[in-house]
């Protein structure tokens, strides 16, 4: 449920990037703006391709010893 919130925060973050860009900001996040230079789309694809591996490797090792120290 958590990794799914992540998912949905970064697609929020991303339509709301493009809407502060369309009003006339710009991207401080230079992978991020060398995507915007391409496309939108490619934009999309990376902010959220990036999220998504991040949070699959987090679930994929969240039983790891390490990760269950308090």
């Amino acid at each position: 449920m958590l990794a799914l919130f992540v998912l949905a925060g970064s697609l929020l973050d991303a339509l709301l990037t493009l809407r502060h860009l369309h009003q006339g900001g710009s991207e401080a996040n230079s992978i991020m703006h060398l995507a915007l230079t391409h496309s939108q789309t490619l934009f999309l694809a990376v902010k959220i391709g990036l999220t998504g591996a991040a949070v699959w490797v987090l679930a994929a090792h969240q039983q790891w010893p390490l990760a269950l120290r308090n």
